[in-house]
């Protein structure tokens, strides 16, 4: 009976949410410029990663196992930051030859665009960022981006896990939405943090810092993305930490 009841108030929660999710949706301006209804009052620019050499890539940042703890917590390889963020769209084909790539939210640096250019023929990628680039950059991407029908695929590197309000995560998605070609491709990279707090949810705020990280796996943004791209239309891998939506053509 207790599991009866738990379980018919979890799909109630879930359905709460959705409805929720609908409602900002909706609410979300999808005309004029990007991030105009921004409302993000902590941006993280702080985590803002420059790798510094893009032929000089090996791997992502490596976190061992923190030996404070009694657990035997394994070490992490951080595959969700920069040049690391891109390796499964290269690896996966998922970017093809002559592709227009919209890197959204992708900070100040050049160096994993330029990493991708040259992996993958006559791409070309366009970086906007709310808080790292000025407002006449992203403008001019964004005339670009609509001038050629949209993009093919756009690319956010460790963005969702750094937003700490619902509505502006569901923001962030319906840019990438709005942006897209029809048929194009959403590529999510979130970090899920350190152990012993890794993939619980539990958000850490740094005020001082001004950085937010939301320690979510992957497939805890699934609604939330869902809510613009439709069920059944985002796929989350936990072990990659990535999430895979399409826009309906």
């Amino acid at each position: 009976m207790l599991l009866w009841i738990s379980k018919v108030l979890r799909n109630l929660a879930r359905h709460i949410e959705v409805f929720a999710l609908a409602y900002i949706v909706r609410r979300t301006v999808s005309c004029g410029p990007w991030w105009s209804t921004q409302r993000q009052q902590i941006n993280s620019a702080a985590t803002n990663t420059n790798d510094a050499e893009p032929n000089s890539y090996t791997w992502g940042t490596v976190y061992p196992e923190n030996h404070d703890f009694l657990l035997p917590y394994p070490s992490i390889v951080d595959d969700t930051e920069s040049i690391a963020g891109m390796v499964d769209l290269v690896r996966n084909g998922w970017v093809k030859p002559g592709a227009i790539v919209l890197n959204l939210g992708g900070g100040r640096f050049d160096v994993g665009p330029i990493w991708i250019e040259n992996q993958v023929s006559k791409i070309k990628v366009l970086t906007a960022d709310p808080f790292r680039r000025t407002v006449e950059h992203n403008l001019s991407v964004q005339t670009e981006i609509e001038a050629a029908g949209g993009a093919d695929v756009v690319i956010s590197i460790s963005v969702l896990n750094v937003i700490k309000e619902v509505n502006n995560r569901v923001e962030h998605a319906v840019i990438a939405h709005r942006s897209m070609k029809d048929g194009g491709l959403a590529y999510f990279k979130v970090w899920a943090g350190c152990w012993p707090a890794r993939g619980l949810g539990n958000g850490i705020q740094d005020l001082e810092r001004g950085t937010y990280q939301l320690q979510r796996w992957a497939d805890a943004y699934l609604l939330e993305l869902e809510a613009v791209f439709g069920a059944g239309q985002v796929f989350a891998d936990n072990t990659r930490n990535l999430l895979i939506a399409v826009k309906k053509a």
